[in-house]
């Protein structure tokens, strides 16, 4: 698995992949399929078809699996936000 090749998304995609490795709890095994949701926050709008990509790939670094176990779920978008975030939620 890589980062994506544009630098100005890898810091992001490294901080990601720290938060999902810190996040992850010992002895952790996904189920396959792996469901994840998303709820974007952000500042402008955007596809959120291509923050899934960069997100997955980021996510399955730091838990160590392979992101095609990934079943993704966008469950919210907002826009206009300040402070921009996306939560997730591994089931």
């Amino acid at each position: 698995m890589h980062m994506a090749k544009a630098k100005d998304i890898e810091p992001y995609q490294l901080y990601v992949s720290h938060m999902a490795r810190q996040a992850k709890p010992a002895g952790w095994v996904p189920a396959v399929p792996c469901v994840v949701r998303y709820w974007f926050h952000l500042k402008r709008d955007i596809d959120s078809t291509n923050c899934l990509k960069i997100l997955e790939d980021a996510i399955a670094i730091g838990l160590d699996v392979n992101d095609r176990i990934f079943l993704p779920q966008v469950m919210g978008k907002t826009t206009g936000n300040k402070e921009p975030y996306v939560e997730v939620e591994i089931e």
